[in-house]
């Protein structure tokens, strides 16, 4: 995947258009649509269209909200369908490879307060381990920090951030939107293909991304109120998703960039993340994480 035209390919017809058909399985028995409030199911539409129309919710269309749009590289609206009325239900955002690699993912998610240790220091280190590492930290963190910029523009508790080959599924509590709480999937060394029974196991990337939607079906969209209130108390992070030893499309990826290298261990998937300034804090919280 060597672009983002290539990733959302893959995404669409990898992982999206079978969570799209379970959940219109699911829709076809009334026990399961009332239980997670189905509605006629979902649809992905790209942003661009909704965003330009102000779409979203009835009540944001009536009271247009303070946050501006956001400008990611690359993001699908995921809705949920009543008739000819659809309302956002979560967010996805695209990453490729080559912006953010899985050795990015696996040795920069870590618990911070990213306002601190991120955003705030103008000393950076020059060990080439702390570097790299400190590297990979702004990489992911400037990612992420888009993703939640759009949660809190919609009112969103549920969202996912994916490369094609690992996703980082996100959450914002009501009560607490400064908190970003995030858990990492990487169903290449999840799921166990020689196992009889490996892919019924709720680890391949469609299962994620069907929990994720069917926890967002469960999950009422935050007022305009509680999204100024949710910008107003914090700082604004202007990033872009750079760095010096990144390569173009084409190009050999950086060594072990598969993230399998044991010195790039993977994070313990899931923490807690506090955006406040913009995301301030990242907690880990190994009680409460994005996927419970």
């Amino acid at each position: 995947m060597s672009s983002e035209q290539a990733l959302q390919n893959y995404e669409r017809n990898g992982v999206e258009n079978y969570v799209h058909n379970i959940i219109q399985e699911l829709c076809n028995i009334g026990a399961a649509r009332e239980e997670f409030g189905l509605g006629d199911g979902i649809v992905f539409e790209s942003h661009k269209n909704l965003l330009e129309a102000d779409e979203g919710t009835e009540e944001s269309a009536s009271q247009p909200s303070e946050i501006e749009n956001p400008k990611p590289d690359s993001f699908f609206f995921i809705n949920r369908v009543d008739g000819n009325t659809h309302t956002v239900l979560t967010t996805a955002e695209y990453k490729p490879p080559h912006k953010l690699s899985v050795e990015d993912c696996r040795l920069g998610l870590r618990e911070m307060d990213l306002y601190k240790e991120i955003v705030w220091p103008n000393k950076f280190p020059t060990e080439k381990a702390a570097k790299l590492r400190h590297n990979a930290e702004r990489l992911v963190c400037s990612a992420i920090v888009q993703e939640y910029h759009v949660m809190i523009q919609l009112g969103l508790e549920y969202s996912y951030l994916t490369t094609g080959i690992v996703r980082v599924l996100l959450r914002v509590p009501r009560d607490k939107p400064s908190t970003l709480y995030y858990y990492f999937c990487d169903p290449n060394l999840e799921v166990d293909m020689e196992a009889e029974n490996g892919f019924q196991e709720p680890k391949t990337s469609i299962a994620r991304v069907l929990c994720l939607c069917l926890m967002a079906f469960g999950s009422s969209v935050r007022d305009n109120e509680w999204r100024d209130r949710a910008r107003n108390s914090s700082h604004i992070w202007e990033s872009n998703l750079k760095r010096s030893d990144a390569k173009p499309p084409g190009q050999p990826p950086l060594p072990n960039s598969d993230g399998t290298c044991p010195e790039y261990p993977s994070p313990e998937s899931g923490s807690a993340y506090d955006p406040s300034s913009p995301p301030q804090h990242f907690r880990r919280n190994r009680q409460q994480r994005a996927v419970e």
